[in-house]
């Protein structure tokens, strides 16, 4: 696997640990947390996240919601998942022009079927990005991802939370070793089953897709890794994009520091 990187940044808890397998899928979970991480690190008040729910999704709110909130308040909050990219092209609309003969053609070349996997990882307050690529979705990047993560956090005194999906990888004994290793410095936090709607990272493989893979024209998958490298380091550069992307609302927030510091 290339080397899992991230921009260093620097900013800054421990609190029990432990995989929470189930017990949190239900959508009040994801998106109560997500909000809750607004408050200024530290802020986080128990008392009043009932308030924000549904009748039906405070009904429905697994029992060790105060805990993850607890949690919360020590640590960086990251939002995780995989994106694959075959040599193959994704195809979607394009301009051309009218008639038959002047429809644009998409060619495939070599071996369509070739692919890797981006890893990705962003926190949802900074918008530094954690990403590297594997030629598949495997619980040994998984681990070197989640590795890469609680030392970032480690470094600025923080604990780390990451929201994931219910992919079988990230619940193999490789992880569960990963939670036992890390102790009180890492927790995750399982979406519920078919839900990547609640992942706000999802909204990044958007763009991602039209920069690297959409109707692309690479005849080497070599060259494809290499497109989706040089995009996934430009937040290395541009945290803020990686912020607004996902939907954070820390990206409004960096954007008013920024233009504070230049007037």
């Amino acid at each position: 696997m290339a080397s899992i990187v991230g921009a260093e940044q620097a900013d800054g808890g421990d609190c029990p640990s432990s995989i929470v397998a189930g017990a949190p899928d239900s959508s009040a979970t994801a998106k109560t947390v997500a909000n809750n991480a607004v408050r200024p690190a530290g802020s986080v008040v128990l008392a009043d996240w009932r308030a924000t729910l549904s009748d039906e999704d405070r009904v429905n709110a697994p029992p060790d919601l105060d805990e993850l909130f607890a949690f919360l308040a020590r640590a960086e909050l990251y939002v995780q998942d995989e994106a694959v990219a075959r040599l193959m092209p994704t195809l979607t609309r394009v301009w051309s022009r009218r008639g038959r003969r002047e429809q644009r053609i998409i060619h495939v070349y070599g071996n369509g079927h070739a692919k890797f996997v981006v890893y990705g990882a962003v926190d949802w307050r900074t918008g530094w990005t954690s990403w590297g690529t594997d030629d598949s979705c495997n619980a040994v990047a998984f681990r070197s991802q989640i590795d890469h993560l609680v030392k970032r956090s480690s470094e600025r005194g923080r604990a780390a939370m990451i929201i994931i999906d219910n992919a079988s990888f990230h619940k193999s004994s490789l992880i569960k070793d990963a939670i036992q290793t890390h102790g009180d410095k890492l927790r995750l936090v399982y979406l519920p089953p078919y839900s990547p709607h609640l992942n706000p990272i999802e909204q990044l493989w958007r763009p991602f897709r039209h920069a690297v893979t959409h109707n692309h024209r690479r005849t080497r998958r070599e060259d494809l890794l290499q497109d989706a490298e040089t995009y996934m380091g430009g937040f290395d550069q541009n945290p803020n994009s990686a912020l607004a992307h996902i939907g954070s609302p820390f990206a409004k927030q960096a954007i008013r520091q920024q233009e504070d510091a230049e007037s």
